[in-house]
């Protein structure tokens, strides 16, 4: 990020697309004068983004949330060592304290744009930070922020008020033609619309310090499958004589949600994917647990259709146009900063 500098006390910066440059344009802020009285009536703001004061506290959030993000930079671009004198010390010309802040301030910008939209549109009544905070306090029961930390609550909230404000703008924007949509369709037909196979499974969950048996036992279970064996009834049976548990699962356009419910489902569903018709996985623990995937079946899925997909189209197109709507808005934001306090502020 480059700096102009400007003049004694305040920035009038211009951001340039995020995370573009700041340039510093005038060094007061008074649309163009420089008058006593009024940079003195400005004296107790530290930081103003399109018009709306944000006081030390949001900006320290922000910065804050850069701490560890920075000191990685630091390690991997100059080994550097995180001590005492990390913040203060410069690497190449790169500050790490200052480089954290016109991070921080890059991330508020967008973030103040997209609030300033959410006013806009009739989301929430203000942008400012006393009355988000008011309406976290008012919604903290409502969603679960009660073990957050106030950055992680502020930035929940924000997230609800970005999603808002874009609802209410796809309901107010032009409908997109259907041609742009047909050309979307056709240029990510294969690689967005293709419905992922039908895979039919078996994961069976071995008994405890029982790989060795496994190699054995399972291809009688497959045999048994094969002979026209009743799933339901293999699982009685396996249970009962190995300790075995052993679920049914059909991914793909046929799958429940289960399938999909933790982070162990998502694992299992790959290995299952990466299996041909018949095949069988080697034991594979996970979390301490050991797994066994049987493919039965598996059918290849076709491409959607462009009706099938011109609506979830026209979803993912509006959405980029919101966002280009935030891109745009942001570059144009104007921005004052009171330099003294921006050189001052330190990391916690």
């Amino acid at each position: 990020m480059k700096v102009k500098k400007g003049g004694r006390n305040w920035k009038r910066l211009t951001m340039l697309g995020l995370p573009s440059l700041v340039i510093i344009m005038i060094g007061i802020w008074l649309g163009g004068t420089s008058t006593e009285s009024a940079a003195t009536s400005r004296s107790s703001v530290l930081l103003a983004i399109n018009g709306i004061e944000i006081p030390e506290e949001e900006f320290r959030m922000f910065l804050q949330d850069e701490k560890a993000t920075t000191a990685n930079y630091f390690s991997q671009a100059y080994a550097a060592e995180y001590n005492e004198h990390f913040w203060d010390t410069d690497f190449d010309g790169e500050n790490p304290a200052q480089v954290a802040k016109e991070n921080a301030l890059s991330k508020l910008v967008q973030v103040k744009t997209e609030q300033q939209l959410a006013v806009q549109y009739g989301v929430i009544r203000s942008a400012t930070y006393d009355h988000i905070k008011n309406q976290i306090n008012k919604e903290e029961n409502k969603y679960g922020a009660e073990s957050l930390d106030g950055f992680q609550k502020y930035m929940v909230y924000h997230s609800k008020l970005v999603v808002a404000a874009k609802n209410k703008y796809k309901l107010k924007a032009v409908s997109i033609p259907e041609t742009e949509l047909r050309q979307y369709y056709e240029l990510n037909k294969e690689n967005r619309f293709k419905l992922p196979d039908r895979v039919e499974a078996l994961v069976i969950t071995l008994a405890e310090h029982d790989l060795e048996n496994a190699g054995e036992v399972i291809p009688y279970l497959i045999d048994e499958i094969s002979g026209g064996a009743k799933v339901d009834e293999l699982k009685k049976k396996y249970f009962s004589q190995y300790g075995y548990v052993i679920k049914h699962k059909q991914y793909g356009s046929s799958e429940g949600k289960d399938e999909n419910s933790s982070d162990l489902e998502d694992q299992l569903k790959e290995l299952a994917y990466g299996l041909t018709i018949g095949e069988t996985s080697v034991p594979i623990e996970i979390s301490g647990q050991s797994y066994v995937i049987v493919c039965l079946e598996r059918d290849e899925e076709k491409v959607s259709s462009f009706d099938e997909a011109k609506l979830w189209i026209e979803d993912v197109l509006q959405d980029e146009r919101f966002m280009q709507q935030v891109e745009n808005e942001s570059s144009n934001q104007v921005m004052y900063v009171n330099e003294e306090w921006f050189n001052q502020i330190r990391m916690n």
